[in-house]
């Protein structure tokens, strides 16, 4: 199975359709089929073989879309990164996936320049601009055209996605034709996706999350993908209104703004029918507030970059559970383990492993971090979770995160949750800082919600009543905002560094 040969049938039996949508101008499913044949075609008159890395340096656009399927085709290896990527982040990824092409923005190219004598001069595409040390997307489209491609194995690696680097390295995650086709495959299924929906595409589609659930996902389906540059509050509503977008993924704090909002000018929204949620954990008063607004819930799901991501999420239809990233994926094994991988029982906090078909083959360039990573033939996640009786599964912080205070285990999201509630709390995180006396102490940011006065004892008597003594916040700082990943994780080890 793979995402390209999607394309291909929605192109036999739907020529017509619009498949992407953007500002700019709309590609038909005919057309974007077209295109990405001439970037696969183009690919191979440069000189790009299978198994070769393309690098995208770009954001949302059809730009990136026809690269990422073009490469795909051509049986190269994808390699989006961050857009906003300066020196250092580059110094992280480039010499590791050591690419035969690059696709960015003229305004990055002489950084990249800065590489060349690492990388063997690579190919360089221009989406905007010119030079003569490049060629435009547009003459790269126009190279040649009527190549054939074999259809790469299942077990070839498609994509190399790197994570976030918010722990540390970042690490490219080899993901396979089948992995990302199969999860979109089934992603579409249980998000019961039909070629009338419309999606809305503003999270960061060099990520893997934006990828399948927004992207392939629709693709996959037949439906149209509404492409925008990136997360905008005003383009969110305008947009949603002039296509009758039907679905929209987004992390929890992007819900927490629609909602705010939404709250002040009632917009029209009747066409959406389904919201998703990733990256983070959706707070149980964001979950509850969205239903009470909207009438239908977000579903809640969980994975990483390494899983293509999907593995659990709550079902769209039956029983929802507040707090839960739900139930299994079709083919995915969960397990939850102590420290010695022995399996626990309902109920008990443990590190979340996994194995599924959806699973990356490894880290590139990394042989002794897969070997870590994928200990006895589960890929473990470094979350704590628990399973309850029924089978949901509740994630309770990165394994990290976990704050020791004088022995006690203190779960930086039991303190958020509650803290969530406060009507004067917007945003919160919670973190552990240094003590000489107890190891570590807790802390949490807040950011205020804009109107509502409130003080940190307010707060801090808050938590008194909803907390083990323990657990209540020794520091409470307010702040304007808190420092986020592009796909709306908070950095938490920057507040931790503050």
């Amino acid at each position: 199975m793979n995402l390209v040969g999607f394309v291909d049938y929605w192109a036999r039996e739907a020529p017509s359709k619009p498949a992407l949508v953007s500002p700019e101008r709309s590609l038909s499913y005919a057309e974007f089929k077209r295109e990405t044949e001439r970037f696969a075609s183009a690919l191979r008159e440069l000189g790009v073989n299978p198994g070769d890395r393309v690098f995208s340096l770009l954001p949302n656009s059809l730009e990136f879309i026809i690269s990422f399927y073009g490469t795909l085709r051509a049986g190269a290896i994808f390699v989006p990164v961050n857009p906003g990527y300066q020196r250092q982040d580059l110094a992280a990824v480039l010499p590791d996936c050591t690419p035969r092409m690059i696709i960015t923005s003229q305004e990055k190219l002489p950084l990249i320049q800065e590489f060349f004598p690492e990388l063997s001069r690579p190919k360089v595409v221009l989406t905007d601009g010119s030079s003569p040390d490049a060629l435009t997307f547009q003459e790269l489209l126009e190279l040649r055209e009527g190549a054939s491609f074999p259809e790469p194995a299942d077990d070839d690696v498609a994509e190399l996605i790197y994570t976030s680097g918010t722990t540390g390295e970042p690490k490219g995650a080899m993901l396979t034709h089948d992995g990302l086709a199969r999860n979109a495959f089934v992603f579409s299924q249980t998000m019961k996706f039909t070629p009338d929906d419309i999606s809305l595409l503003m999270a960061p589609v060099f990520h893997i999350a934006a990828q399948t659930c927004v992207l392939n996902v629709s693709l996959v389906s037949g439906a149209t993908v509404v492409v925008y540059k990136g997360w905008n509050l005003h383009r969110f509503f305008e947009l949603f209104q002039k296509y009758g977008v039907t679905y929209f993924f987004g992390p929890p704090t992007l819900y927490i703004q629609v909602l705010e909002a939404y709250k002040r000018d009632k917009h029209d929204l009747s066409t959406w029918r389904t919201a998703f949620s990733g990256a983070a954990p959706v707070p149980e008063e964001v979950f509850c507030r969205f239903q009470e607004v909207f009438g239908f819930p977000i579903i809640e799901g969980y994975g990483l970059s390494e899983t293509s991501p999907v593995i659990t999420h709550n079902p769209i239809e039956g029983p929802q559970k507040p707090g839960s990233i739900g139930r299994p994926f079709p083919g995915v094994e969960i397990r939850i383990v102590d420290d010695d991988d022995r399996e626990l029982p309902p109920g008990e906090v443990g590190e979340l492993v996994t194995r599924s078909p959806y699973l990356m083959k490894g880290y590139w360039n990394k042989p002794e971090e897969t070997a870590e990573a994928m200990r006895g033939g589960w890929f473990h996640t470094g979350d704590l979770a628990y399973v309850d009786e029924d089978g949901y599964y509740y994630i309770v912080d990165r394994k990290k995160d976990m704050i020791n205070k004088g022995g006690c285990k203190v779960y930086p999201r039991e303190v958020e949750e509650v803290l969530f509630k406060h009507p004067a709390v917007l945003e919160v995180a919670v973190v552990g800082v240094t003590d000489p006396l107890r190891g570590e102490e807790v802390k949490a940011y807040v950011v205020p919600r804009p109107g509502i006065e409130v003080s940190v004892r307010e707060l801090k008597n808050y938590c008194k009543e909803n907390l083990a003594s323990y657990k209540v916040p020794r520091y409470i700082e307010f702040v304007s905002a808190l420092p986020k990943t592009t796909t709306g994780k908070v950095l938490r080890r920057l507040l931790r560094e503050k």
